[in-house]
């Protein structure tokens, strides 16, 4: 049976192939339904055991292995169909076909593409068969089927084409496990005809010729290439008034159709014609001058279009005394007339004079020079433009203590007046010092430094900025409590000053700020309590390392110091004299095991008067070796087993209602 479904396949392709012009693309086996493997499986396929003509898909593998996949596998199904494919079987490597290319110079292709076990990649490549190839498509797929699609255009003279799918990525990293491939489609089409847009006369119609293959027959369809106007190469459009798109295709003797190509004829006026704007003097003429196409004739009206003033290429305005549009507009020889071109004389007064705006120091005057057209007067003025200050190109200020404008202008030789130039002088303060706020612990000093113009000076204040603090760039404040403000100024080199920039210390939960108090709780224990703050408390003691325990125990009298950081890094410290109860009990520093009758077991010594006690004793990794209480001692073995020379720990605790606190200490045992 298999043979006979082989067979028939064949004769399918066989026909499919005989029926199609040489335009038709036959990819053969796009779905990889060929051959047919068990639902639910996977099989690697030889391609040197199947008809080519029948698997069509070759490996570039050098063991010719392809890993095809059916509907079911590991939960997976095909994209259409019932089977798809993985890229690589036991190799990297790459499945291609080949195609005739050698009438058909425009690809159309698509294929789906999906990711094994995460994000796979896979490139598409396409060139002569045995290269050089060139990448036309990346495909970056998760676990679900997405189609990719694209085109390409044949390069001349290459006859046979290759399109070749290889793995690049997988998100395992292993070539052969990931890139799934399906419904693989290439179409092809021949060129569109050749045809030149066009340009008339409004109210005109014209003839568009269409050029193409040999013997192409040709279609003409309006813009929304639905409707077909007229068959054959020349078309004759009918009397248009606005732009307007036709479109057209050709199709060859095998029946090969082409694209749609867009042909515009521009039913515009011809282009309108070139006049200078001027500008004038108020109260004066000018002659404008208008050029266009060979044989042109030209018409000026006024500025809505209406009023012919005159006819000719040269006009001549009358006296104005203000700013004046004309139109005018040229008609060739065919009758075909342009569009109006607006002409503006402007009455407006000569360009204003150039002079930089300055900015000095408070206290301080400006020299101000201007510049303009040749041989023109400048006059300056205050900044009402009313009371003429100076005339002359340089003009130098008084004293200035704030910003100040003044306005200048020129007149030229023909007596010509510009409007007036604003020009401003900053005699402001330089730029602000730039500083940080900060957030500080209660009872804890700031560090500010502050950065601003090369070369500055930085001058620290108090809020009022009355009482002078520091002169520097990095200040240190006093101890502070409460939330402080301070002012820092800035002077450059040239001795200008900037205003004050205001800078804030925060002090972290100054509602509440962090708090210890130190308690004895009667069992030579002192207990330390901490609030406020941020929650989230380490303790120590005498400068020993932090912990969480807020318990310390007391072994004499003496002054204690215990401190305490929040979680916001904040600290208080107290100091306590406590006195230490007494407790008479002896504790051996070592002990010897060896059955000589002397020091042969550990235990606390003088404990007649704590008959509550118990202890337990752990070796130097923690572990608890034996636990005892009174009149008890330990014999230097764990679970029968004697223990060797070493260090050891306890802790005990003589379970009274004054002494209920652990004693923590250390021994050794000789061998």
């Amino acid at each position: 049976m298999s043979a006979i479904k082989s067979a028939g396949i064949l004769s399918l392709f066989l026909f499919s192939s005989l029926t199609h012009s040489q335009c038709t693309i036959q990819t053969t086996n796009s779905d990889f339904e060929y051959p047919v493997i068990a639902s639910g499986s996977i099989a690697f396929i030889n391609q040197t055991q199947h008809p080519a003509a029948l698997l069509g898909w070759r490996t570039t593998a050098t063991d010719n292995i392809m890993e095809f996949w059916s509907n079911g596998y590991e939960g997976r199904n095909a994209y259409s169909g019932n089977q798809f494919i993985e890229l690589n079987a036991y190799q990297s490597s790459g499945l291609f076909q080949d195609y005739d290319t050698s009438t058909t110079p425009h690809f159309n292709y698509s294929f789906s593409h999906m990711g094994r076990f995460g994000v796979d990649t896979m490139i598409l490549k396409v060139g002569p068969p045995g290269g050089p190839y060139t990448t036309i498509k990346t495909a970056v797929t998760a676990k679900e089927w997405k189609v990719y699609s694209g085109t390409y255009t044949v390069p001349a003279g290459q006859t046979r084409t290759r399109f070749i799918f290889e793995s690049s990525a997988t998100a395992t990293g292993n070539p052969t496990a990931g890139n799934f491939l399906d419904a693989i489609s290439f179409t092809a089409s021949i060129n569109s005809p050749v045809v030149a847009d066009k340009t008339i006369c409004y109210n005109s119609s014209t003839t568009l010729t269409a050029t193409g293959v040999p013997n192409a027959s040709f279609y003409w369809y309006d813009a929304t290439g639905t409707n077909l106007l007229h068959q054959g190469a020349t078309f004759t459009t009918p009397v248009l008034t606005s732009d307007t798109t036709y479109k057209v295709k050709q199709i060859n003797s095998s029946n090969c159709e082409s694209n749609f190509l867009d042909v515009k004829v521009s039913a515009a006026n011809i282009d309108p014609p070139v006049a200078a704007d001027k500008t004038i003097c108020s109260n004066s003429s000018t002659t404008l001058t208008a050029t266009g196409i060979t044989g042109a004739s030209f018409y000026w009206y006024d500025a809505t279009g209406t009023n012919l003033l005159y006819q000719g290429a040269i006009f001549t305005t009358p006296i104005l005394s203000s700013n004046t549009n004309y139109k005018v507009k040229q008609i060739n020889s065919s009758n075909c007339e342009s569009n109006f071109l607006d002409v503006k004389v402007s009455t407006a007064n000569i360009s204003l004079p150039m002079v930089a705006h300055k900015i000095i120091c408070s206290n301080s005057s400006a020299t101000l020079t201007a510049t303009g057209v040749p041989n023109a007067s400048f006059y300056w003025y205050d900044a009402t433009g009313t009371n003429l200050l100076y005339q002359g190109a340089t003009f130098t200020t008084p004293v200035l203590t704030s910003d100040t404008t003044y306005k200048v202008k020129q007149i030229n030789s023909s007596n010509c007046e510009s409007n007036f130039l604003d020009v401003i002088i900053s005699a402001a303060h330089l730029g602000l010092p730039v500083v940080t706020d900060k957030t500080i612990c209660y009872n804890s000093p700031a560090t500010l430094t502050a950065t601003g113009v090369p070369g500055a000076s930085f001058y620290w204040y108090d809020a009022r900025g009355t009482n002078l603090l520091y002169q520097g760039a990095t200040f240190t404040t006093p101890i502070l409590s409460s939330d402080t403000t301070y002012k820092v100024k800035q002077i450059n080199s040239s001795n200008c000053e900037s205003n004050f920039l205001d800078v804030e210390i925060k002090i972290n939960n100054l509602a509440s700020p962090l708090t210890l108090t130190l308690t004895d709780d009667g069992k030579n224990e002192i207990v330390a309590t901490a609030s406020g703050g941020k929650p989230g408390y380490q303790y120590s003691i005498n400068d020993g390392p932090g912990s969480q325990t807020n318990k310390f125990a007391v072994y004499e009298s003496g002054t204690y110091t215990v401190n305490t950081t929040d979680e916001n890094g904040c600290t208080a410290s107290v100091s306590k004299y406590f006195e230490y109860t007494k407790i008479d009990l002896c504790i051996p520093n070592y002990f010897t095991p060896n059955g000589d009758g002397q020091n042969d077991e550990w235990g606390p010594e003088c404990e007649l008067n704590y008959k509550n006690l118990t202890f337990t004793i752990f070796d130097r990794y923690g572990r608890p070796l034996a636990n005892c209480s009174y009149n008890k001692r330990w014999d230097g073995k764990y679970k029968g087993k004697e223990l060797p020379t070493g260090d050891y720990w306890y802790t005990l605790n003589l379970n009274e209602p004054k002494h209920d606190s652990d004693f923590i200490g250390h021994f050794t045992l000789y061998r």
